[in-house]
């Protein structure tokens, strides 16, 4: 099996994320709410002859206890049957009275879930770990029960019969309410599509945030805010407004305030060009003596190259940092620089290296980080990005290569769902020409002048209201 955890804003874009990288096939293992969201772990090529196996293997292993057991010698009369303890020693049954059974075999039963799997092995080790005197005085007991049937107390014997059987019908149970649960949220969902196919106006808002890389919760979030009978031109507008006003826009102006300030990132992201726009706006609104560069990327020698490439021409000091407890002390020699940028290593977000250099910058308290997103990555490739660099703890997001992508609706709707503040963009390679500060507006506008470069049929956007 492949086993997978997904982290998700809710329930319905969860399962989206299932579906989109496991398929329909997918079995959904667990799922919980955390601070982190909604993580739901799901497993494709899922071995139901494995679960078969493990079960009868502990049926087995029930079986062989029961039958290990020693014959159980007990005198209980019903006046002191009532006390309902009994001691374990001394004790001998009277002539005539047959001994019940004390554990019958656990019977197999087929499950289909991981929680049925995890029940067996708790049932395994409850049973496992009982002692063999408590074992004799619960088989006392029922005989005592099965010869008188006024006695008072209730055999303890069934109750370990009722752990063989209840273990296996509490999963089905849960995996039957994760079934409704599926099959709710489909109905709902289809539910909610019929609403927006009623109204045309809705429906053709709808495609087109479809056609932007929108997905669809945030689309759907957008266009059932629209009314029903708005009028063709005027619904384009709202749409835009109504999207521009749901994107998280980050307020800090590093330009402007100044500090240290990180940016984290995949391989690609386009780090170091961005670090080296934000070096030349700031020196063209300050000066250059007032920044200096640092690098931690010992991995990439290219890299460090085109960081003191810049470095010299825009007449600023670079600083090469290769190793991360050294990063700290590094930083502490440059506090008479207005602005410290920090280029660091362009690692996977699956390399271990990534958090021992992650949980470096988390540990500086006067480290602001943001987190470099390439605005032409898929959707589940950016929820990954987001939770891998969290370790971070990033202030913001700058989307770079926007001019890549005709679908930026992908990367707006990643830092809708982690509510990431977008603070930059970046369009191009001129430095520093090709760089942004983050507007709502802008970015609305810029998911219709792509489409219609895209299409030189698409109407063009009449305004936009925010």
């Amino acid at each position: 099996m492949k086993i997978k955890r997904f982290v998700a804003q809710d329930m319905r874009t969860a399962l989206r994320m299932v579906r989109e990288e496991q398929g329909p096939n997918a079995v959904i293992l667990s799922n919980q709410r955390t601070e982190e969201g909604v993580v739901v772990v799901a497993a494709i090529d899922y071995d139901d002859a494995l679960v078969q196996q493990a079960l009868s293997a502990a049926a087995r292993a029930s079986a062989a206890k029961a039958e290990a057991l020693p014959p159980a010698a007990a005198l209980v009369t019903p006046s002191n049957a009532e006390q309902r303890t009994y001691p374990s020693h001394d004790v001998r049954l009277p002539p005539g009275i047959p001994l019940t059974d004390p554990l019958p075999a656990a019977r197999p039963t087929r499950i289909d879930n991981a929680h049925a799997l995890q029940a067996v092995r708790l049932e395994r080790s409850a049973l496992g770990g009982t002692p063999t005197a408590k074992l004799t005085t619960e088989s006392a007991t029922a005989a005592a029960s099965a010869q008188s049937a006024t006695a008072a107390v209730s055999p303890v014997a069934p109750s370990l019969n009722a752990l063989n059987i209840e273990a296996p019908h509490l999963a089905d149970m849960r995996r039957e309410m994760a079934s409704l649960r599926l099959s709710l949220q489909a109905e709902l969902e289809k539910l909610s599509e019929h609403r927006l196919r009623l109204s045309p106006v809705r429906a053709a808002a709808l495609e087109e945030l479809h056609a932007y890389g929108c997905d669809d919760a945030f689309a759907r979030s957008l266009v059932e805010r629209i009314p029903a009978d708005t009028a063709p031109k005027r619904a384009r507008g709202m749409l835009l407004g109504l999207l521009a006003k749901s994107l998280p826009i980050c307020e800090d102006d590093l330009l402007q305030d100044g500090g240290i300030v990180a940016l984290v990132g995949p391989t690609g992201a386009g780090k170091t060009t961005t670090l080296a726009k934000l070096a030349a706006r700031y020196a063209a609104r300050h000066s250059p003596r007032d920044v200096a560069l640092v690098t931690t990327d010992s991995f990439r020698i290219g890299a460090r190259e085109q960081l003191f490439t810049y470095g010299r021409l825009l007449g600023m000091p670079v600083i090469d940092v290769s190793e991360p407890a050294m990063l700290e002390a590094s930083l502490d020699k440059l506090a008479d620089y207005r602005l410290v940028l920090v280029d660091t290593a362009g690692l996977s977000q699956r390399d271990v290296a990534l958090n021992q250099q992650l949980n470096a910058l988390a540990a500086l308290p006067h480290v602001n980080s943001y987190l470099v997103l390439p605005a032409h990555a898929q959707g589940c490739d950016l929820d990954d990005m987001v939770q891998r660099f969290a370790i971070a703890k990033p202030r913001g997001a700058i989307l770079s290569k926007i001019d890549e992508t005709q679908r930026l609706g992908n990367a707006l709707s990643a830092c809708v769902r982690h509510q990431l503040p977008i603070a930059w963009t970046t369009d191009g390679q001129r430095v520093p020409e090709d760089l942004q500060r983050a507007e709502a507006h802008r970015l609305a506008l810029r998911l219709t002048e792509q489409r219609r470069q895209a299409n030189v049929t698409h109407p063009e956007v009449e305004h936009v209201r925010v």
